[in-house]
């Protein structure tokens, strides 16, 4: 029901391009953010793979991935400096920074140089055509009853609050990008403003408004058991 609103994430699925799976390869990403920490580090190999394909679908793939990497920098507090982010990831940053060095110089298709739209209705249009903005108060709205109310970690376990959070600061910033980039067109020459370059943002999107969602049904269960 969620993932139906997205006429982006639709319409981009029904044509025969790499942008579904950019989406799929952002679901992937914040999968391994669902696991947690001892998980993270058995299956290395798995977190790179996710991050490397992620980088490897689009160009602006490794914004993305470093936005994950930083949530994990953000979370990892009693750990060294060095090691917040997994070394799995880090490593995929190296080779693809390598790789995109390799694509560029090798390019032979025209880069950048058709017109992109970037006007405030674009950028409003970019989130609209995600989910309805009427629905996107569902989360922000039990987000903030969660941090405010004090019974609410009665509600979610330890490990699951743990294991979210990651997700939760990298959702916030991918559906940040869009904006980002925005910003990015009008201070500077370069326009990347193009809808189907964050795809992966509908996947933050579909996680909010599922944690959201969750979290209010919990609520009510717990109200109706304690009345």
């Amino acid at each position: 029901l969620v993932a139906s609103q997205s006429n982006l994430l639709l319409s981009q699925a029904q044509e025969a391009r790499h942008y579904a799976m950019f989406f799929a390869c952002g679901a992937w990403v914040l999968y391994i953010q669902s696991l947690n920490n001892l998980t993270v580090k058995k299956y290395k190999w798995f977190t790179f793979l996710g991050h490397f394909c992620l980088c490897q679908v689009h160009y602006i793939g490794i914004i993305f991935s470093f936005l994950s990497g930083l949530a994990y920098f953000l979370t990892s507090k009693n750990t060294g400096l060095w090691k917040r982010v997994p070394i799995s990831i880090t490593l995929c940053w190296l080779v693809s920074i390598v790789s995109y060095l390799f694509y560029l110089t090798e390019q032979k298709s025209v880069l950048n140089t058709w017109p992109k739209p970037n006007g405030l209705s674009n950028l409003i249009s970019s989130y609209n055509d995600s989910i309805l903005f009427l629905t996107i108060i569902i989360p922000c709205l039990a987000l903030t009853i969660s941090s405010n109310s004090k019974g609410s970690t009665e509600t979610l376990q330890n490990e699951e609050t743990g294991c979210s959070r990651p997700i939760m600061i990298t959702s916030f910033l991918w559906i940040l990008v869009p904006l980002l980039f925005w910003i990015i067109s009008h201070i500077t020459p370069l326009n990347l403003f193009v809808d189907r370059y964050f795809i992966p943002k509908e996947v933050a999107i579909i996680f909010l408004v599922g944690f959201g969602l969750s979290f209010i049904f919990q609520k009510l269960t717990q109200q109706k058991f304690k009345s």
